[in-house]
């Protein structure tokens, strides 16, 4: 067939000389066409932990981390903790472990193509200005300042009241000086020094130690750990307890915490978060998704004991 147009196939079941069977069908032949132009990012935006990246094709490879390598400003590396990648709408989001400063990043790709024959890669390297949104202060209220009090006016006192008053005063506190003598046993003369009589000797000690070295005493936090039972697709069952630092990913790929052979598990399928010593999980697959106490979930949720976490064929169960 060398045309673009319908053609008519015949088949002829037989010899040469008789036909036992004979069909014939319209096809219209299709020719392959190369596909050399790569793929492009068509929209990128930030948030304050995250970056969102959509191409303008079906891409390989955009759903692991070592796919992709960022850099701050200063040509820092920039961390990511988790990879998502939707098929639907050719949408990459990262999320990055430790935000940079506000800057502008680079994305290099590496080991990403487009999902042709050619498998082309992505050209340069995106730049991207990341914003961190800083809180805006409260503005802090003027000083009140206090009305002056008023001012008293008094009237002039004669002489004859201040003499009587400086008596008075002066009789008060002699008769007082007189009662303190009394009740201390009057007083005495020692070693050339007046004292009260009844007065208890003090006695002073000086010690001579000194610490001729500083001690030093160093405190370390142990992260914690959460206590699962595993079970997997045959029914065997397993306890492990596991620590917590920050975030523990879940999934059949190599560089997960939790590793599982499992077909049904997405690359990085769960990750469960610790903070203040409470735990959380959050979906990472975009596919089979995460079952938590039989619901799907969405958003991050908070995980108690007794809880029951299903991803692909394990099932999960906080103890």
């Amino acid at each position: 067939m060398t045309g673009d147009g319908p053609e008519t196939l015949i088949l002829n079941a037989g010899s040469a000389e008789t036909v036992f069977y004979r069909a014939s069908a319209d096809i219209t032949p299709s020719r392959w066409i190369p596909d050399n132009t790569p793929p492009e990012v068509i929209a990128a935006q930030t948030a304050s932990e995250t970056i969102q990246i959509e191409f303008s094709k079906p891409m390989l490879g955009a759903d692991k981390i070592e796919s992709y390598h960022i850099e701050d400003a200063d040509g820092n590396l920039v961390v990511i903790k988790a990879v998502t990648y939707n098929d639907d709408d050719f949408f990459t989001t990262l999320a990055i472990d430790i935000p940079p400063r506000s800057g502008r990043l680079t994305i290099s790709f590496t080991d990403i193509t487009d999902a042709s024959m050619e498998k082309n890669a992505p050209g340069q390297p995106l730049m991207i200005d990341f914003i961190v949104e800083e809180p805006t202060p409260t503005p802090t209220p003027p000083p009140v300042t206090p009305a002056p009090p008023p001012i008293e006016i008094k009237e002039a006192t004669s002489p004859l009241v201040w003499l009587l008053g400086s008596f008075v005063i002066a009789f008060i506190v002699v008769g007082v000086s007189m009662a303190v003598i009394k009740s201390r046993g009057g007083i005495v003369k020692v070693d050339g020094k007046l004292r009260f009589a009844g007065s208890p000797k003090e006695e002073v000690f000086i010690s001579e130690e000194k610490v001729e070295a500083e001690q030093y005493k160093f405190i370390t936090t142990k992260p914690p750990e959460i206590n699962l039972r595993i079970i997997d697709g045959t029914g065997q069952t397993r306890d492990i307890s596991v620590p917590v630092q920050g975030s523990l990913f879940t999934g059949r790929a190599a560089g997960n915490d939790l590793v599982f052979d499992d077909k049904r598990m997405s690359r990085q399928h769960f990750a469960i978060e610790s903070m203040d010593g409470d735990f959380s999980i959050i979906n990472l697959s975009e596919t089979s998704g995460t079952m938590l106490n039989g619901v799907k979930i969405g958003s991050p949720r908070p995980l108690t004991k007794g809880d029951k976490i299903e991803a692909g064929s394990i099932t999960f169960t906080v103890i």
